[in-house]
């Protein structure tokens, strides 16, 4: 769970994000929650400035491969980087406010509190095999949001024409023709690029993985113990106590509830639309980059795109999947929690109200939540996409 397996990760991630000058909270070990860095007055307007320089950025990337006369294959190409950026900034875009933490950090405080109350009656739990799956995946996309700022400067120095980068939309690209600027100026374009990438890459990452990735496989892990309480529950049969441990059951699954509200209060804003809406473009994008450009793309350049891919795929079809499996697994709880109370304690009207006030746990994006179809949906889309890129791309011999 987060506070015994994932704390080590979320607490390195937040030491590596404190260079980028009090953008995250702190972890305040002696509270064992994340509490506000204080900024001074610079500090606060510095995270502004990085908020709006990279929305600017975005902007002007997006005018560029949009109205620009460039082939099918290199908008592709520069929608890769551009997907990926989007998505990062809309998980990173909380305004800095002074003393208040962001929705995502209040939702992982609420998981530690949670937790502590778990681990006090549980403290045997041991990792599964979904959560070291899970630090296998967070490994594999620290290694990709390293990267995707030093293969950024790695192409700008190949072509500094590429899309999506300052380079295609500065004077010294003409027609697909770069005319080298003074060397100063060349240098100050190329630390512009690499300090946007890191702090919004590296930074947004955290939201991603720790508010988003990590809260779901958190969500089944609590479901798994409610389900080992109803269980030893129900084996109980007709014991005196049964009763108190009913209310013990129904007292923690309405703690879990509120769990996911915060969870679900967290996520809806930016979050869920960000890996709903633009990670299978970066599926499509990267896959038809794969497919159709890997002849073109020198490396190291071309490295990124196959790793982009793989994470892509894998939040796409594996990460919905789990959060599929929140409402599926609870709704089944719920059921056999139904089920065996339905002979024991037909005349209690109080323990029926309380179980038919108990609904199923879901992760929700906008008025509708992830079901078991999701991700085949989703997955659908973004073979359908990918293939219509190559039949245009045929069509136009690009």
């Amino acid at each position: 769970m987060l506070t015994t397996i994932f704390k080590p990760f979320l607490i390195h991630h937040l030491r590596i994000c404190k260079l980028s000058k009090c953008t995250l909270a702190r972890w305040e070990p002696n509270l064992e929650l994340l509490v506000p860095h204080r900024c001074t007055k610079w500090g606060l307007l510095y995270q502004k400035i990085q908020l709006v320089a990279g929305l600017l950025y975005t902007v002007g990337i997006t005018l560029k491969i949009s109205l620009g006369q460039d082939s099918v294959a290199e908008k592709s190409q520069g929608l890769v980087f551009l997907m990926a950026l989007l998505v990062t900034i809309l998980a990173r875009w909380y305004w800095p406010i002074d003393g208040v933490l962001s929705e995502p950090c209040r939702m992982l405080n609420a998981f530690f509190k949670f937790e502590n109350m778990l681990i006090r009656e549980n403290r045997s739990r041991q990792p599964g095999a979904r959560d070291r799956c899970m630090l296998a995946f967070m490994n594999l996309l620290e290694t990709t949001v390293v990267l995707i700022p030093l293969i950024v400067v790695a192409i700008q120095l190949h072509n500094p024409c590429a899309l999506p980068f300052l380079g295609s939309i500065s004077p010294y690209c003409d027609k697909w023709v770069w005319n080298p600027p003074p060397w100063w100026v060349h240098v100050l374009m190329m630390s512009a690029e690499f300090w946007i990438w890191l702090h919004y890459v590296y930074e947004g990452s955290f939201y991603i993985i720790y508010a988003f990735m990590v809260a779901i496989v958190c969500m089944l892990d609590y479901l798994e113990y409610f389900e080992k309480m109803v269980q030893e529950m129900l084996k109980l049969g007709e014991d005196p106590t049964t009763e108190i441990h009913i209310s013990k059951v129904l007292h923690s699954y309405r703690c879990l509830r509120l769990v996911e509200k915060t969870l679900n209060h967290a996520l809806k804003g930016q979050l869920v639309p960000a890996m709903i809406g633009g990670v299978p473009q970066i599926q499509v994008f990267s896959m038809f980059v794969c497919i159709k450009l890997y002849s073109q793309i020198p490396m190291p350049g071309f490295l990124i795109f196959p790793l982009l891919l793989v994470d892509a795929t894998v939040t796409n079809l594996v990460i919905e999947t789990l959060a599929a499996k929140v409402n599926t697994n609870s709704t089944i709880i719920l059921s056999d929690l139904n089920c065996g109370l339905s002979n024991s304690f037909r005349r209690k009207a109080s323990i029926r109200k309380e179980l038919a006030s108990c609904t199923a746990v879901k992760i929700q994006f906008g008025q509708n939540f992830v079901g078991k179809g999701t991700p085949l949906v989703i997955e659908n889309f973004c073979f359908n996409q990918t293939v219509s890129l190559l039949l245009m791309n045929g069509r136009s011999g690009g």
